[in-house]
């Protein structure tokens, strides 16, 4: 519905058709200038195309795997304290110290780019839930297994985490000890009671064969079999830090992205950059006319 000649809008009314047109001028203007120079907007696709390529072999290439490591202890969580040295010695840049902490080469710690960890966040009293993921950045996949070696011997050898465990396996060790003293003398208890039972009834040994039951001799090797295996047991995972996942060799670069992924994000900035181009180039055109 057209005005009236002559009428006015009230000074408090809102011409919402004439907003509406400014607002959808101001959305078209940047798509019909950067359409207005196709030629620029080309030039500008290009150049983020052929960056989006060369990126993929100019930038070092960084690899990426992780291990799971857990302590014995499942109420242990004084590691995650010992454990957090190691970042903070690759952020200061301190590759001396690094490599004298982990026992690496200079060549090995060198090819670190990053080393983070993720600790589970639930109560250390579920067994299985008491771990912690490492993470390495390496721009030498074929160092994952030194580095992982070397942060679990960096755990193992800590003073704390050392002590304890040279005190068990003397504890472990002289229970072993005791162990095969108990079998060897049951053994020669069970030889000298055979050897009873082929005497005549006359011996003077019989009152030896009957004195002892030779189930309680059977019974007590098979207890002192049973501790033994055992003790085995504890010595195998006599490590304060067993290693549950280790590290994935991947020939996989996780760094940089793939092309198609870098172009997703340099050409829409190539566009916005080539519209503030256009932008500047119109505004000093208008300027000189």
């Amino acid at each position: 519905m057209e005005l009236p000649a002559g009428h006015r809008i009230p000074d408090d009314e809102i011409d919402f058709k004439s907003l509406g047109k400014r607002a959808r001028s101001i959305l078209i203007y940047p798509f019909s200038l950067i359409a207005s120079s196709k030629t620029s907007l080309i030039i500008f696709l290009a150049a983020a195309t052929a960056l989006s390529i060369s990126s993929k072999f100019i930038i070092p290439k960084t690899y990426k795997s992780s291990f799971v490591v857990r302590p014995s202890d499942i109420y242990d969580k004084l590691y995650l304290k010992v454990l957090a040295d190691i970042p903070i010695l690759l952020k200061q840049h301190d590759l001396e110290g690094l490599a004298g902490t982990l026992q690496l080469d200079s060549h090995t710690v060198a090819s670190i780019s990053d080393i983070s960890y993720a600790s589970s966040s639930f109560k250390s009293g579920a067994d299985s839930l008491n771990f912690v993921e490492v993470v390495i950045k390496t721009t030498d996949y074929t160092q994952f297994v030194p580095i992982q070696n070397g942060i679990l011997n960096y755990l193992e050898n800590n003073p704390y985490y050392l002590k304890i465990k040279t005190l068990q396996k003397e504890q472990i060790t002289l229970a072993m000890q005791q162990v095969n003293t108990d079998l060897l003398k049951l053994d020669s208890m069970k030889l000298l009671q055979l050897r009873n039972n082929e005497r005549q009834i006359g011996s003077t040994t019989l009152f030896l064969n009957n004195l002892i039951n030779p189930a309680d001799i059977y019974t007590a090797a098979a207890e002192r079999m049973d501790k033994k295996s055992k003790l085995l047991a504890q010595l195998a995972f006599i490590d304060r830090f067993q290693l549950i996942k280790p590290c994935v060799i991947t020939k996989v670069p996780s760094y940089p992205p793939r092309i198609l992924v870098v172009c997703l994000y340099l050409v829409p900035l190539s566009v916005f950059l080539c519209f503030i181009f256009l932008l500047f180039r119109q505004f000093f055109r208008a300027k000189r006319a």
